[in-house]
């Protein structure tokens, strides 16, 4: 599947975004420190579809 790097994200209590609150892989220390805006798009778009979502699905989709 070529993933050197993964995490489970889950909204934070304040509610204002996700955070990482578990993570594996090669770039683990970078990837903990990620919080998405509940607000922005990306956000959105993993509410929406409520399922996994990889690097891959994020250029794909900016290419739209």
């Amino acid at each position: 599947m070529f993933i050197d790097t993964s995490s489970i994200m889950l909204l934070n209590p304040a509610r204002t975004g996700y955070q990482v609150y578990l993570a594996d892989g090669e770039r683990k220390k970078e990837v903990e420190q990620i919080v998405l805006d509940r607000n922005k798009s990306l956000s959105q778009v993993i509410v929406k579809d409520k399922k996994e979502l990889t690097k891959y699905d994020v250029a794909r989709r900016s290419e739209i």
